[in-house]
Formats: C-alpha cells, sequence, structure tokens
C-alpha cells in the first residue's frame, strides 16, 4: 500500500506547490500514468488510513468489479515462501485490491507456483486449488468453492473435448464447421480441440474481461490444455483473447516457476527481453539481479 501510494504521488505533476514548465507530451505521459494508478491509489491511501476508508473504496475498486487484481501478483509469493499453504495466505493476506473469491482465487495461484517450484507433475501443481484452502471456502454454505467449481468445469470441457475429437463425433456432425484455417501449423484434431473449448469458455465468460472468475477459468483450462508445455499453453491463451496478456503473464509465471528461465523457449524468453528493453524501457534482466541482490534468493 505505501509502495503504491508513494509512486501516485510521485507521479503528480508538480514541484514545491508550482506545475513544473514542462513539454506537453512529457506532461501527457505522466498523466498517462496517473490516470491508470488512481484506482491502485485511492485503495492503497485507504488501506493505511482508516478500516472503514479502506472497505468502501475496496468494494468500489474499478467500479465494484470483481477484478484479478491480487492475482496478477500473488504468483510471487509463490516464489519465497517455502510451502503451498504459506504461499496461500500471504498472497491472500496481501491481496488488499481483492474482494469476494477473489482474494480466494489470489491465494491459490500462489500456492499453485510454489508447489510449482516444487515438482515438475501437472496434476501436483493443478491439486494445489483443491487441497489448499487454509480459510474453508470450501465450507461455505449453499455455494461452496466457486474457484473449485471453474476449475472443475474447465477440467470437464478439455476433457470432453479430447473424447469428441477420438469419436470423430464433432466433424462428422458438421465437417464445414470445423475446417481447419489455412496456415494453421498444427492437425485438424488440435484445431477442433482447441476450438470445442473456445467456444465453452464463451459460454461462461462474464460481462468484463478482467474478472477474477473468468481470468482464472481460462488460467486453468490453458494449464490443462497445455499439459506443462510452455509455449503450447501461451499460445493458447493469447490465441483465445479476452483478457490474454492478464491470464498469459499467471500461466506463464506458474509455468515458468515448474520449468525454469534455463529452459524457457529460446525465442521466446529472448524477445520477451529485448521488447521489454527496447519498447518499454524495462531491463527484465537487471530488475530480476535487483531483486535478488536485495532479497536474496528464495
Amino acid at each position: 500500500a505505501t509502495f503504491i501510494a508513494d509512486y501516485y504521488v510521485s507521479l503528480i505533476p508538480e514541484k514545491k506547490g508550482q506545475l513544473e514548465l514542462v513539454h506537453p507530451d512529457t506532461l501527457d505521459k505522466r498523466m498517462e500514468k496517473l490516470d491508470w494508478i488512481k484506482e491502485w491509489a485511492r485503495v492503497a491511501l485507504a488501506y493505511k488510513n482508516d478500516p472503514k476508508e479502506y472497505q468502501k473504496t475496496a468494494n468500489r475498486f474499478y467500479g465494484g468489479e470483481m477484478a484479478c487484481a491480487g492475482m496478477l501478483y500473488a504468483p510471487m509469493f509463490g516464489l519465497w515462501t517455502t510451502n503451498a499453504e504459506t504461499a496461500y495466505t500471504a498472497a491472500y493476506d496481501h491481496a488488499i485490491f481483492d474482494i469476494g473469491y477473489a482474494k480466494d482465487i489470489s491465494g491459490i495461484t500462489a500456492a499453485m507456483t510454489q508447489m510449482a517450484m516444487q515438482s515438475n507433475d501437472m496434476d501436483t501443481i493443478l491439486n494445489a486449488s483443491v487441497f489448499i484452502d487454509p480459510y474453508g471456502y470450501q465450507d461455505s454454505r449453499l455455494v461452496g468453492r466457486i474457484a473449485y467449481s471453474l476449475a472443475e468445469n474447465a477440467e470437464k470441457n478439455v476433457k470432453a473435448a479430447q473424447e469428441l475429437v477420438q469419436t470423430q463425433e464433432l466433424f462428422n456432425s458438421n465437417p464445414m464447421a470445423w475446417e481447419v484455417p489455412s496456415g494453421y501449423p498444427g492437425t485438424q484434431d488440435e484445431w477442433v480441440r482447441q476450438e470445442f473449448i473456445y467456444q465453452a469458455l464463451e459460454k461462461n465468460k462474464k460481462a468484463i474481461p478482467f474478472h477474477a472468475g473468468e481470468i482464472w477459468e481460462i488460467t486453468y483450462t490453458s494449464l490443462v490444455f497445455g499439459d506443462g508445455d510452455f509455449e503450447k499453453t501461451l499460445q493458447f491463451i493469447v490465441n483465445y483473447g479476452r483478457d490474454n496478456d492478464t491470464v498469459a503473464a499467471v500461466a506463464g509465471m506458474i509455468l515458468g516457476a515448474k520449468v525454469g528461465y534455463t529452459n524457457l523457449p529460446k525465442d521466446l524468453k529472448e524477445t520477451a527481453i529485448r521488447v521489454n528493453r527496447e519498447n518499454m524501457g524495462l531491463d527484465l534482466e537487471v530488475m530480476a539481479q535487483t531483486i535478488l541482490n536485495t532479497y536474496g534468493k528464495p
């Protein structure tokens, strides 16, 4: 909260009470950053100041939408904690921008990342979403654990797609609907399987694409679909659309923890480093080294 509040203040275009005389383009860039961070700053400042004020501002964060805010940074808690439950509670407690079961989803994301630091087995990593539940979401009367229900639905969709491909039922019923587009690098079975899952996800999409439940369902679906293959998983996410940058970041973090930086596809990691450096002004290698130097290895 302090970091975000301080960052927000640093962007305010004032110096000693007077507006800086800067080029309009420079001012526009700063105002763009202010506009992006103001929702977060509002909650962070309230969190520092007063519990009642925080409760009100947290519940109007992005207009009261159950955003996937905490899920974006939750994987980081899986890197320095020693077990999945500790990762869950650390992420949950720090998810001050989350409401409702979005906090549970943030905790699960951290737990899965921590599990990925210990195991290469996808079933073990995915099972963290079932067995790590320190605050008893599964015991919720009438509703149960929504994150688990969404994950279970994802499992069913991926399994159903595979079964339909194996029996050729989908293709035989309407061949024209499942023709492979020109340039698609995979097989017809792969295309049909992917498109069937996309259609299933579309049926359950929310009004706003950055809804935590939707992000979680797509993330979990992609991890089951990709079965540990980094590139296959990320391609599935990006080609689906919706809030694909967020989903790709979260799934990529979990799989990155699983395989390690050295084993990531060479062209993808080199492109990511170059584009961030040239287009965003972010040197990821320097930033990573700074974190290690400051906090030590997990």
